[in-house]
Formats: structure tokens, C-alpha cells, sequence
């Protein structure tokens, strides 16, 4: 989904290359004091259709919410168990 805004007071066009992606699974918690989710999404549209990536995020999140991604290159390092 590719938006063209045209600010006005500069005559500029900008692009947002903003992706739509479905919550599959919450993953589990992480940071240091457990503020963000590891989840795995499934993304809705552009070249990457129908894969799965994932992903940290940071906020109240559930199952099935939809997240807008910026990029879609990036994937999150796995939570490792504590010692």
C-alpha cells in the first residue's frame, strides 16, 4: 500500500511505503523489564504477501490485530533463555 501525500506548504510529494501485517502469535516478552512483545506476523500486501516474519513490538497487542510495518527486511533475533 503505497500512499503519495503532497505537502502543501512545500509543493513536495512523499511517498509511505507502509505495509499491513496480521498478529499470528505472540511469541513471548522482552526488554529489560519485559515492555516488549516478540510476535510473529503474517504481512497482507505487496511483494512479500503471505510471508511470515518476526517481529518486536512495543504496546498492548493481541492475536489477529493488524500492524503497520515501515519495512519488511528485517526480522528480530530470537528471545533467548535466561541463566
Amino acid at each position: 500500500m503505497i500512499l503519495a501525500k503532497i505537502d502543501k506548504s512545500k509543493g513536495r510529494e512523499t511517498h509511505d511505503y507502509s505495509i499491513p501485517a496480521e498478529v499470528l502469535q505472540i511469541v513471548g516478552r522482552t526488554g529489560l523489564t519485559g515492555e516488549i512483545s516478540q510476535i510473529k506476523v503474517r504481512i497482507l500486501e505487496g511483494p512479500d504477501r503471505n510471508r511470515i516474519l518476526t517481529r518486536n513490538v512495543k504496546g498492548p497487542i493481541q492475536i489477529s490485530d493488524i500492524v503497520i510495518l515501515r519495512e519488511v527486511e528485517r526480522e528480530a533475533r530470537k528471545i533467548r533463555k535466561r541463566r
